[in-house]
């Protein structure tokens, strides 16, 4: 093969593979590759019945906006010893792929947080389905307002937070609390934050990629910051590219995150154990997905979780 042909290909291929995965993307975003609602429906129901982590029923999920919440009353507690949060977010992370994760890996962070407090089944998409989408902006939008769109503002990832409805970064800094939200995920700040990140941007870092984000929370931690809260964006990466499905790359993904978690965890730990302070750690989801999106209402979209090293809800 000629040189110039060679180096063609080079060139081609990545482009090849780029076009594909954009157009796969695309096609899971019409819903022209998502499986029926229906069958979909059918295996979260078939999958959570079987999995024994969870407190909590497809029933009787948690609305996600719960874990505002849940946050503050942690870190608004006065008195000894001086009380910390650290809140990660696998983003698109499917609350079976977390079960299934509890079952194999039961001494990765899902598993071992999730016997000291407990793993909690929720949901995203507001108060009833379809009232706004499962999509990343309105998933942390409600997370951390305590609130639905109806007032926060957010229901697609185009809209900006409400000036009249603040975050647990703000609430917290208001407190005199050095609070911090972690991302590699630009919209987050330039978009759906905007606001509040111009006016408070020592709330907010852009790390360019879950390795800066890892990185730059396990500082976060290590200086003494009283609340590192963060997104890894591993599943919700390989959910656009995989197709939400839990085989070996997007059960990768599962592992990927769980390895940074583990490690910030148990730079969470010493501080506690060095400086006695009261560590409530939190991992959860946004969203789930299927086919090779997200924003509707079947339960594989709107299912979302929580586990804990506290009993929190």
């Amino acid at each position: 093969m000629k040189k110039k042909t060679k180096r063609l290909l080079i060139i081609l291929i990545p482009v090849a593979i780029v076009l594909i995965a954009a157009a796969l993307y695309g096609l899971g975003l019409l819903g022209v590759l998502s499986p029926s609602a229906e069958k979909s429906d059918a295996q979260v129901i078939r999958m959570i019945g079987a999995q024994a982590i969870w407190q909590n029923r497809l029933e009787d999920r948690i609305p996600q906006t719960a874990i505002s919440d849940v946050m503050m009353r942690h870190m608004e507690q006065e008195g000894e010893p001086p009380r910390k949060l650290l809140f990660i977010v696998y983003d698109g992370a499917l609350a079976t792929a977390a079960g299934l994760r509890a079952e194999k890996n039961p001494e990765a962070p899902i598993g071992s947080l999730a016997a000291k407090g407990g793993a909690w089944l929720g949901f995203a998409g507001g108060a009833k389905p379809g009232d706004q989408s499962t999509s990343t902006s309105a998933g942390f939008a409600g997370m951390f307002t305590g609130v639905w769109a109806d007032r926060n503002g957010v229901a697609e990832n185009s809209d900006t937070l409400s000036p009249e409805t603040r975050t647990v970064m703000y609430r917290l800094h208001a407190q005199g609390k050095q609070a911090r939200f972690f991302f590699s995920w630009e919209p987050h700040m330039t978009v759906n934050n905007r606001l509040e990140a111009e006016e408070f941007p020592a709330l907010y870092e852009y790390c360019g990629s879950d390795a800066g984000t890892f990185t730059a929370m396990l500082e976060g931690i290590e200086d003494g910051m009283d609340a590192v809260i963060g997104s890894l964006e591993y599943t919700d990466s390989a959910g656009h590219t995989t197709g939400f499905n839990l085989r070996s790359r997007y059960m990768n993904a599962i592992a990927n995150a769980e390895n940074d978690a583990m490690a910030l965890i148990a730079a969470a730990e010493e501080r506690a154990e060095t400086y006695g302070e009261d560590w409530l750690i939190v991992l959860g989801s946004d969203h789930g997905g299927t086919g090779y999106g997200h924003g509707g209402t079947s339960l594989a979209e709107s299912t979302t979780w929580f586990v804990a090293n506290q009993k929190i809800f």
